[in-house]
């Protein structure tokens, strides 16, 4: 049926009809030992082979590991009881108890040799890589503090020798502000509205111009700034509602004679040597991981995200290898989208998760660091007594391929959104506000990378993901590491309640409505 319906499994021919004659020998035999002795035989005897394909590996703790060897002697047992007595080998079939009794205890023995093993390897802190990282980050944000500006003066002194012009009235550390709209300053104030117009009036852009007095504005814009109406200039923008970053920002100074972009329909292409046309030859050689490691601890946000740096991501990432919807402007295009590759433009704005219900924390769903589960949690493949990850669903694939994967990855149920506050690890830096340490792992940039630090907000986690045994290891089974967990944890939390508040938001999507608003000025020249 399953041929009829979706095509030939990827395992091959063969394998199948192999599989398909060992079945059938097994009801063969089945069969014959239940007319010799009683067909109670045949439920016990699947049940022994059942309870003895789990993989201990898969169990979240060593006991419930021994649960189904527990099972699987008592139907063994039976199985035994029903051959008759008069048979003088019936005791040999205890043999198949050594079946599942001798993965266990190799499970056994490899988990309390890594016990031992972290427990030596930890017993100071200074002599891991990820200890010195937690604590270079926590000395040079503690000095970032030291240096913020203190008043109206020095904050308009320090934003004129960051960025060469007197600021917007707000504060420090918006870098990411005015390296994002550094580009747009090339143009004048109406080149830059006629190609703002244009991008929006181009067949296929995909994009939503926004202004000021739109009736149709979008939530995140119109609840968080709605006490500002006739403060705030009138200003256009274009919204980037797709999934994938928007633009590639071109070599060469914008001309008069120049087209202003172009747009290009890459769905479901690569699109890696578009997205890395215009990396220097010898960019690669430039990587500042830590070199003390031969893990790949991130050291450098900027460096672990830089396409220019990193070749083998060509085929690690679903942007690069086969993006559903991506729809590329080459040009000087002011698009406003949620995340940005590091070789593309884009003015960055906030999701519009941060301010509906559906992603905002609940206080009263978290517990203390103590009662956490000292796990990592993401809804395994893995050691499950240090994990908890699983796929919840295979879609938007071809039907045979769906087939083939639910098939293959054992999925899971959608567990409640607040699962992962259990758990002391998790992979979701929007838990900054709870009592557990987010997990973060991105290629892309986003808009609060000047205000959260790796190792001292979450910590940062490759896209190889190679170095996460031995981080989660470290954190987890090391008294160094729980402490040092446990002080991000308490430090991520403080600096939400800080940093990340609805009001520091509305900050900064005031600040950048007033660049933008300044860079389209009609008197506004362009900068050369």
């Amino acid at each position: 049926m399953q041929v009829l319906l979706v095509g030939w499994p990827v395992v091959g021919v063969f394998r199948i009809l192999f599989l398909g004659m060992l079945k059938a020998v097994s009801w063969s035999t089945i069969s014959r030992t239940a007319k010799y002795t009683s067909w109670h035989i045949g439920p016990a005897v699947n049940t022994v082979a059942y309870l003895y394909t789990l993989d201990p590996f898969q169990q979240p703790t060593l006991v419930r590991a021994l649960f189904p060897i527990v099972a699987g002697l008592l139907a063994l047992a039976q199985a035994i009881h029903v051959v008759p007595t008069n048979n003088k080998h019936r005791y040999c079939l205890w043999v198949f108890s050594i079946v599942y009794m001798v993965p266990y205890c190799v499970h056994f023995s490899r988990v309390r040799a890594a016990s031992l093993d972290a427990n030596y390897t930890y017993r100071t802190c200074d002599n891991h890589p990820v200890a010195k990282l937690i604590g270079d980050a926590k000395a040079d944000f503690e000095a970032l503090l030291q240096g913020q500006s203190t008043s109206l003066q020095a904050t308009k002194a320090e934003h004129r020798r960051r960025y060469g012009h007197d600021p917007p009235p707000v504060t420090d550390e918006f870098d990411i502000i005015g390296q994002l709209l550094a580009p747009f300053r090339g143009l004048s104030g109406l080149q830059l509205t006629n190609v703002t117009e244009k991008a929006f009036e181009e067949p296929g852009s995909e994009l939503w111009l926004c202004k000021q007095f739109d009736r149709h504005i979008s939530i995140m814009f119109n609840d968080p700034l709605d006490d500002m109406k006739g403060i705030l200039p009138d200003v256009n923008f274009l919204v980037n509602h797709l999934d994938e970053p928007r633009v590639l920002l071109p070599a060469i100074p914008y001309g008069e004679n120049m087209e202003p972009f172009k747009l290009t329909d890459m769905a479901h292409q690569h699109t890696w040597d578009t997205l890395t046309s215009l990396c220097a030859p010898s960019n690669e050689s430039a990587r500042n991981y830590l070199t003390t490691s031969e893990l790949p601890f991130i050291n450098s946000l900027a460096s672990s995200q830089d396409l220019c740096e990193h070749s083998e991501y060509r085929n690690t990432h679903g942007f690069h290898h086969s993006p559903t919807s991506f729809r590329l402007f080459s040009g000087l295009v002011s698009v406003l989208p949620t995340g940005a590759a590091s070789t593309m433009g884009g003015i960055l704005i906030l999701s519009p998760a941060y301010i509906e219900d559906e992603f905002r924390f609940d206080e009263t769903k978290d517990i203390p660091w103590i009662q956490k589960t000292n796990e990592l949690s993401e809804t395994s493949f893995l050691d499950r007594r240090l994990y908890d990850v699983a796929f919840t669903r295979v879609f938007q694939c071809d039907r045979k391929h769906c087939w083939d994967q639910t098939a293959y990855f054992r999925t899971k149920s959608w567990t409640d959104k607040f699962r992962a506050l259990q758990s002391r690890f998790a992979f979701d830096y929007q838990l900054l506000a709870s009592r557990s340490v987010p997990l973060k792992q991105t290629l892309l940039g986003e808009w609060h990378d000047d205000r959260l630090r790796p190792w001292v907000h979450y910590v940062p986690v490759s896209q190889s993901m190679e170095e996460l045994p031995e981080l989660v290891s470290y954190l987890t089974s090391s008294e160094c590491g729980q402490r040092q967990a446990k002080d991000i944890a308490e430090q991520d939390r403080q600096w939400f309640s800080r940093a990340l508040r609805d009001v520091d938001m509305i900050i900064y999507l005031y600040r950048l409505l007033l660049e933008l608003a300044r860079l389209q000025d009609p008197g506004s020249e362009a900068e050369r």
